[in-house]
């Protein structure tokens, strides 16, 4: 257990995932303690959630809200069982307290698109989902909008409305400490993903976001607009779900938003030497041979969306993937 300020403490939970293999959880002191986020909910997690918090004099059930920074499942899973032990209310946005609560219909359903997939992204999407429906699903007490303030005795924290790693992100400010809890909308070291995950992919909403009449934003451009909107806080510190903290948040965000520029236009250098090209081609030629996983394409996908949004590239879909070139712009 880390002490971040007389009042709020961090604690690092273990994740089995190769790309992030551990969170930060935080639990914020006061009248009306939050847990920020809660880990999957397996038993090593609530132990180590128990004990960091023994050794502060505290315990689980103190705990009386727990907040959901987005819908992802290490962020969420932990719900269910904290709120048993604790009585703990449970809060997320409004995009995101839906997707926590029917988390596991959300994914038997996601199943029934698998058929229309070549067998080895099948097989992909299969043990992703797999993987989703261990985890439990909780009730969401609160649905959170853009603004609203938990106050929790000691620190007020204002929600900030964040997509772009997911339609659902929030971000949680305390102007009395210039402290932003960014989840996964900014971590320490690299880059968060943001561009399109399973569940978007399996249920084809890629064809929406590359038809031009779709109105929907892209997930980049949320993403870098959720950037510019934390850039006018006042900030000392940044604590992310993934790393240590960050003590210089304006340049952080500044290089998050010029690395996503450059990645853009390395899409369009190798698109500009070719009449056309796959997605899957694409994407191992960006990020190397072996990157044709769910990760990689779902990433690229991410500014291959904006550039076609922008009206600088094309694409097609075609029954083995999909296609991209620069667009032909008029005379």
């Amino acid at each position: 257990m880390k002490k971040n300020f007389d009042d709020i403490y961090s604690l690092t939970l273990p994740l089995p995932f190769s790309t992030t293999p551990k969170l930060n959880i935080y639990y914020i002191d006061g009248t009306e303690p939050v847990l920020i986020d809660s880990g999957l909910g397996d038993l090593q997690s609530i132990e180590l959630i128990s004990s960091k918090l023994k050794k502060i004099g505290k315990t689980i059930n103190n705990i009386s809200t727990i907040v959901n920074t987005h819908e992802h499942i290490e962020h969420f899973g932990g719900d269910r069982k904290l709120r048993e032990i604790s009585g703990a209310s449970v809060a997320a946005s409004t995009i995101a307290g839906p997707i926590i609560e029917n988390s596991q219909k959300i994914n038997r359903n996601l199943k029934n698109y698998l058929k229309h997939f070549e067998p080895e992204l099948a097989d992909e999407l299969n043990y992703s989902i797999d993987y989703d429906l261990k985890i439990e699903e909780s009730k969401v007490d609160t649905l959170l909008e853009d603004r609203d303030i938990i106050d929790t005795g000691s620190v007020r924290l204002r929600v900030i409305y964040t997509p772009g790693h997911t339609l659902g992100h929030i971000c949680l400010y305390s102007e009395e400490r210039k402290a932003l809890f960014t989840g996964d909308h900014i971590i320490s070291k690299g880059s968060t993903f943001v561009g399109y995950d399973y569940r978007e992919i399996a249920t084809q909403r890629i064809v929406d976001v590359f038809n031009v009449k779709y109105m929907e934003p892209d997930n980049l451009s949320l993403y870098i607009e959720s950037l510019q909107k934390l850039q006018s806080l006042d900030l000392e510190v940044i604590l992310p779900s993934h790393g240590d903290p960050v003590t210089d948040p304006y340049k952080k965000l500044e290089q998050e938003i010029k690395k996503k520029d450059r990645r853009s236009h390395i899409f369009l250098k190798v698109l500009k030497g070719t009449n056309e090209m796959s997605l899957k081609n694409l994407t191992a030629k960006v990020y190397g041979n072996n990157s044709k996983s769910l990760i990689h394409c779902g990433s690229a996908l991410g500014y291959l969306a904006r550039l076609n949004k922008s009206g600088i590239i094309e694409a097609k879909m075609k029954r083995d993937d999909l296609y991209l070139r620069m667009k032909t712009l008029p005379l």
